[in-house]
């Protein structure tokens, strides 16, 4: 994500910025905020400087970085809106505010704003790192991995763009590949739980269950609240033959991501054989903890996959909720 950086006073704008007495001083003091890290401080001085009426393209897209950071999504997009009424050609809102729809799950309007960005500013690594990793989220794994290897071209030592490498190739099947470019990865940053995470999951298609557990669990001491990560390490636990261990990585998973179809799966597969109540007192856990799993239709078809006392279970519940 790209944030704060210099007034350029050349830039040039749709509209004219605005001035009025003391904004830029408030402009030039959540710069130096931003700078410092104080980013408190540096929203207060933005938020007032906008009060002012000043409007410039570097505020609005600031302010959003922030809100980016802090998971206000809307807001953010919102001010990246407004940033670009002042200035349309500015690549860095555009990149961050197509991140932002990724994230959202909006895949159409984050491919249309990181190629805006990119036209704009061609050489940036970061727009083609993020380029590629909504091509691979569209399923698109080939342009996906154009995309990481421009970025790559463009900053060797990029450990995030490596470690998205290492995940194309495990997608595509490439498993060699996949564990170079992974380990390149955690050479520039080794305490990287989502490259170690990747790490065990390309371990594991290797048949290196040991090595898998071990990345997984060295994962999971860096970031204890990974859902994907536990529900990784229910699946390795499954292959060296500890259900036990599996059952409770897959339903501490489920704890955090109620409904995680491909979890919900993996934990039906682990009671199969006959555990019928404990598979029933984990799906019924799965929606009290997070009720709205009722309106998920893969989850009222994992339920009637396991058979009608589940979906009797599932409508009762349906009905007290209302």
């Amino acid at each position: 994500m790209t944030g704060f950086g210099q007034k350029d006073k050349r830039q040039k704008n749709s509209h004219p910025p605005r001035r009025p007495d003391g904004a830029e001083k408030l402009h030039d003091e959540a710069l130096d905020y931003h700078r410092q890290g104080d980013l408190i401080n540096a929203e207060r001085a933005y938020r007032e400087a906008i009060k002012t009426g000043y409007s410039h393209p570097t505020i609005f897209s600031n302010l959003g970085a922030i809100c980016q950071n802090s998971r206000r999504s809307e807001e953010a997009i919102s001010l990246y809106n407004k940033s670009l009424e002042v200035n349309p050609n500015n690549p860095d809102a555009l990149m961050n505010m197509g991140w932002i729809y990724k994230d959202l799950g909006k895949l159409d309007q984050a491919l249309t704003a990181t190629l805006k960005s990119l036209e704009l500013k061609p050489n940036n690594h970061i727009g083609h790192m993020n380029l590629g990793s909504i091509y691979k989220d569209l399923g698109n794994l080939e342009l996906a991995l154009i995309c990481v290897l421009k970025s790559l071209e463009l900053k060797p030592n990029n450990y995030t763009a490596l470690m998205n490498l290492g995940w194309i190739y495990k997608d595509l099947g490439n498993l060699d590949q996949a564990l170079a470019a992974t380990l390149q990865s955690l050479k520039l940053r080794p305490e990287n739980p989502n490259a170690l995470m990747n790490l065990g999951g390309i371990y594991k298609d290797l048949g290196n269950l040991d090595q898998a557990l071990a990345a997984t669990l060295q994962s999971l001491k860096l970031r204890p609240d990974n859902p994907n990560a536990l529900m990784n390490l229910g699946g390795i636990y499954k292959d060296l033959g500890n259900l036990d261990q599996a059952r409770a990585a897959t339903l501490q998973s489920l704890e955090l991501s109620p409904g995680n179809r491909k979890a919900l799966k993996n934990l039906e597969g682990l009671y199969k054989e006959g555990d019928i109540p404990n598979l029933r007192l984990a799906a019924l856990k799965a929606i009290n903890t997070d009720p709205g799993n009722l309106m998920c239709s893969d989850f009222i078809e994992f339920l009637a996959s396991l058979g009608e006392e589940f979906m009797l279970a599932h409508l009762s519940i349906q009905t007290d909720l209302h």
